[in-house]
Order: C-alpha cells, then structure tokens, then sequence
C-alpha cells in the first residue's frame, strides 16, 4: 500500500509497532496518534491523514479513526474480526465502537474470500456494523489474508474507492492537491456518534455502493 501512495504523490508514514502486537491495543493506538502528529509537524504541506492499517494494524487505525482529528477516512485491509477478541484481550468491543463513533467518515475493509482469519459472515456482520452511508465493504476472491500475487489487484480495490469516497477527484493523481476540509468540517460538527444510532441508520440493508464493488452475499466478488 506504501508505494501505491508514494507512487501518487502523496507523502506516507509506514511503521511497525512495538512489542508482540497482542494487547488491549491502547500501546499501539498511541503509536498512532503519535506517527499523525509527527507527520502533521515535520511537513506543512500535509493537513489530513487517512490511516491504512493491516491485520492487526487495521483494527488498531479504525479506532484511531476517533482520535486523530485530521483523519479523513480509514482503509483496513484484512482485518481480523473473527479472532479480535483474543487479539486485543477482550477489549475489541471497545475498539469497534471507537471504529463506529464518526458517522461521515469514509471507511473501507477488505478481505479475501480464503481468509486465514475472517471467514465471510463474520466480515459481513461486523461492517454492517458501521454507520451505512460512509462504509463500504469488498471481498476479493482467491485470495487468503496475504494477499499473495494478488497486490495490483487489492490496490485497484482500494484505487477504486478513492474515487467513490472523494469524488471531486478527477483522478487519483490529483488527491494530493485536494482540499478535505468539508471533512474535518463535518467531523466537528458531528461529534461524537453513538453506537446506537449507528446500528439504527444501517438496519441490515447492505453496504454502501455494493453493486459497484462486487462484494459477496447476492452479487459476485471480484475475480
């Protein structure tokens, strides 16, 4: 996912956490708090992050969605659902609501269709979970929780939905030149959203824009 960023234009901040990246992740999701505010301070041209996180690190960048103010949307790849629980040592509930509370903010999630981890309904179940207007959830067929071989074609993804989440862009060059402070603006505005509500707004009714990517249940994955 760096270089497809890099590769953009767009100036990344990759890193590894520290420890065995099994906790009740409040370590890690300092970590990254911290790599926002040190990207936010060492350069004047980058005013918004939009936090891409794998596995483990997905779910800890979801929950960070609450805290860092300039997020501007959240991409997990692969995200462990169907063992968070022991993951984060019983405190996944608490990560997932953190992950829920800004309703307008894009998210996407991907997994693929042989996931080591997640099996399908389980992926299903928990992204309905998120508030509907904003999320959108892709399942990519043949391909495990690596991603083996199958890089170009998680990037499309994720190309993809750059498009459909901010679509003043032209192209996906031009992201970096764009100004997302509708975003930051509706995030104040917003607050805080309950988990309550967002269980509410979804009412089982599917992800947002499913026809448009392929996801799993009535439609096909990608292939």
């Amino acid at each position: 996912a760096v270089l497809f960023f890099q590769e953009l234009g767009i100036t990344t901040l990759r890193f590894n956490f520290a420890g065995s990246q099994i906790g009740q992740g409040h370590q890690e999701l300092q970590e990254v708090e911290e790599a926002a505010n040190y990207l936010l301070q060492q350069s004047s041209c980058v005013k918004y992050i939009l936090l891409v996180g794998y596995s483990y690190g997905s779910l800890i960048v979801s929950s960070a969605s609450a805290s860092v103010p300039q997020c501007i949307g959240v991409v997990s790849i692969a995200p462990p659902f169907g063992v968070q629980h022991w993951l984060l040592l019983f405190h996944s509930s608490h990560h997932l609501k953190r992950g829920q509370k800004i309703a307008n903010l894009p998210r996407l999630f991907v997994i693929g269709t042989q996931d080591n981890l997640t099996s399908e309904d389980v992926f299903h179940e928990t992204v309905l979970s998120f508030p509907k207007e904003c999320t959108t959830g892709a399942i990519l067929k043949d391909t495990n929780h690596f991603f083996i071989r199958r890089e170009k074609d998680l990037m499309a993804i994720v190309g993809r939905w750059l498009m459909d989440a901010y679509p003043d862009a032209s192209d996906l060059t031009v992201l970096r030149e764009m100004n997302f402070d509708h975003i930051l603006k509706a995030r104040s505005k917003e607050t805080i959203q309950t988990l309550e509500r967002g269980l509410k707004d979804n009412n089982g009714s599917g992800y947002r824009n499913m026809a448009d990517y392929d996801c799993t249940g009535a439609l096909h994955p990608f292939s």
